[in-house]
């Protein structure tokens, strides 16, 4: 069951077998729940109690008790040390439980991921073991917190990204991620020959978004900010005008404060799911490419303001890293580009019962007057808290962790703990940061955007444009058995 394979590895004892020699003694065989660590935020109220805001598992435990047994005495101590043996093994991830309950199908199996060495404890009994060539063990195996299904390979359709793509159905289900527990994914990135390398990586997932409501957007993936000619539905350009190639906002000599350039978008975030442990929240990072020239100096402000669609208050909600200050953009050393920035993260209200209808706005001003175009391609938001990325803000030089660091046909691989590997024959390379690939079960959408230089820089211009090839393994994982 290594990393990226389908197959379900090679058996190495059977331990409920009449044949085997190893049997179970019956009605002992017991799973423990993994030890919760939950973390609260006490309350100073009165009666307030405590709120649950984050937690974190310890291992499990698979026990049971084993007749083990021989044709001799001789042949009966083979199989106990045949057994101590593994259980003893230093190499203890390399070994899963499988555990199927009796009267299911055998593709109803499960895999417990043994995490150290068991604990065990033999009870001989010289008539019984004289008579039967028999001895119980009693034992009990670290387990991790969830149990895997098999392995799932799948492949998305070539092309040119950023784009935001869904998980395809795995084979005999009508889900892109089987599965009743979050699921773990290694995501693998094929580039042509003919590729400049990528320098810089995201991925973000979430739960396929429901219809948001008319006129508004999901607020997930690129959102296109114009159709060329005019805004789409949905969005209002201020001081702005729309042209093409690519299609934009621009305005070709911005004028200096207190002249502001706002561009609004009606999302509509009760389309997504709240994060964990919170109430109706969800916090979404916002990243815009924008055409920048090195005489600007832009500041955009980005925040949440209440549309006319819903009846809250008029109070703006700002990115928590720049407030109503906002965020002062880097510019290139010379001349003009088009570059990727990190613009903040905002919290939304999810809430499908009462739906918060926002517009999210990005306004920037300049320093002084520049006769030199300033214009935004598109904004992306990804949910903050189901992404993982290479750093920005940092120079691109010799040791930025570039995520392919070729010109020729290259595979990268993202392991679902974030490291990373080169080739289908593994070889060490630097993985991503930010949080781990565990994606949740059901329909997945998956937001895909890779760029030639670092974000929030402004020294390579985000200019990629190249035909990827995304595929990837799933591992489904549930909470006791296969249930679904």
């Amino acid at each position: 069951m290594n990393p990226g394979r389908t197959d379900l590895g090679t058996v190495t004892i059977d331990l409920n077998s009449t044949t085997s020699g190893f049997q179970i003694v019956r009605d002992t065989f017991k799973i423990q729940a993994p030890e919760r660590q939950a973390q609260f935020s006490q309350t100073s109220r009165r009666y307030g109690g405590a709120n649950q805001t984050s937690e974190t598992h310890g291992n499990g435990a698979v026990g049971a008790s084993f007749f083990v047994s021989g044709a001799s005495a001789e042949a009966a101590i083979v199989r106990w040390e045949t057994l101590l043996s593994t259980l003893e093994d230093t190499h203890e991830a390399d070994y899963f439980l499988k555990w199927q309950p009796e009267g299911v199908a055998s593709n109803r199996a499960v895999f417990y991921q043994i995490r150290g060495a068991a604990s065990w404890e033999a009870q001989y009994r010289p008539l019984e073991f004289s008579q039967n060539k028999t001895l119980v063990f009693d034992v009990s195996w670290p387990v991790a917190p969830l149990a895997r299904g098999a392995a799932i390979a799948f492949s998305t359709t070539q092309q040119a990204y950023p784009a935001t793509v869904s998980i395809p159905n795995a084979t005999g289900y009508s889900v892109g991620v089987p599965g009743t527990a979050p699921a773990l994914l290694d995501l693998s990135v094929a580039q042509t020959a003919t590729a400049p390398g990528i320098d810089f990586f995201m991925v973000g997932w979430t739960q396929k978004p429901a219809t948001p409501t008319t006129s508004t957007y999901a607020p997930f993936g690129a959102i296109e900010v114009s159709t060329g000619s005019a805004a789409p539905t949905g969005v209002t350009a201020t001081n702005f005008t729309h042209t093409t190639s690519p299609n934009r906002v621009r305005v070709t000599s911005p004028a200096a404060a207190p002249t502001t350039y706002t561009l609004d978008i009606d999302v509509d975030p009760s389309t997504l799911i709240r994060d964990d442990f919170t109430r109706s929240e969800i916090q979404l990072e916002v990243w815009a490419r924008i055409y920048v020239n090195t005489a600007h100096r832009a500041t955009v402000v980005t925040s949440l303001e209440p549309s006319a669609a819903n009846a809250v208050g008029s109070t703006s909600r700002y990115t928590a890293e720049f407030g109503s200050s906002g965020k002062l953009l880097a510019t290139p050393a010379s001349g003009s580009g088009w570059y990727f920035y990190r613009l903040g993260t905002l919290p939304a209200v999810v809430d499908t019962n009462n739906k918060a209808i926002y517009k999210l706005r990005l306004a920037t001003t300049f320093a002084a007057a520049v006769a030199s175009e300033f214009a935004i391609d598109y904004v992306a938001v990804v949910p903050a808290k189901q992404r993982a990325l290479t750093p920005t803000g940092r120079a691109l030089d010799s040791s930025y962790p570039r995520f392919i660091n070729s010109t020729g046909t290259t595979t990268k691989t993202v392991r679902n703990d974030l490291s990373g590997w080169l080739g289908t024959t593994p070889f060490p390379d630097s993985g991503l940061g930010g949080q781990v690939l565990e994606i949740p079960p059901g329909n997945v959408d998956m937001f895909i955007k890779p760029t030639l230089g670092v974000p929030d820089v402004a020294t390579t211009a985000d200019d990629l444009s190249q035909t990827l090839t995304i595929t990837g393994t799933i591992i489904p994982r549930y909470f006791l058995a296969r249930g679904a």
